[in-house]
């Protein structure tokens, strides 16, 4: 669960900079705040990202609708790099979860509840793939007398 933490705020922090530097080009005004904005909904899967988009492109309204277009195809683009590169990969560096799996849980647990299982998804696959790697998989070794694996990751030699 600390993992899941960490990687939250690691992600929060990585997209919260990238927002910053794309308005700062963009020439969007509050950039520091709408950034700290957008970082801030990261925290919340899926609707964190698209709720935090909303008060930039407000503002870039306020400027020129073309500069809002700009702004909203550029939190299209940060929203497609965090969802398919950034997340799974900072979640496995700190659940040790892989990147497959980390897509998998989020689009199961929205597909299961919504919003509050998503919420859940990433956590909850790394207590079932600690149960199972832990648990469960040194109980059928020993259930039918299998050696354990080798440091090296490799079968032993049988009994």
């Amino acid at each position: 669960m600390g993992g899941f933490v960490r990687g939250v705020v690691i992600d929060a922090a990585i997209i919260g900079a990238l927002v910053y530097v794309g308005l700062s080009v963009i020439g969007v005004e509050y950039t520091l705040v709408l950034a700290l904005i957008a970082g801030l909904g990261e925290v919340v899967p899926i609707v964190g990202p698209i709720v935090g988009s909303i008060p930039a492109i407000l503002v870039a309204l306020l400027d020129s609708p073309t500069q809002a277009l700009i702004v909203a195809g550029f939190f299209f683009a940060v929203q497609q790099i965090e969802s398919n590169i950034v997340t799974p990969f900072v979640m496995r560096s700190q659940t040790d979860i892989p990147p497959i799996l980390t897509l998998f849980a989020v689009a199961v647990g929205g597909a299961i509840g919504g919003i509050f299982w998503v919420l859940i998804a990433i956590p909850a696959m790394g207590a079932l793939r600690v149960l199972v790697l832990r648990v469960l998989a040194p109980a059928e070794r020993e259930w039918v007398d299998a050696p354990p694996p080798a440091p090296d990751g490799r079968q032993g030699e049988p009994a």
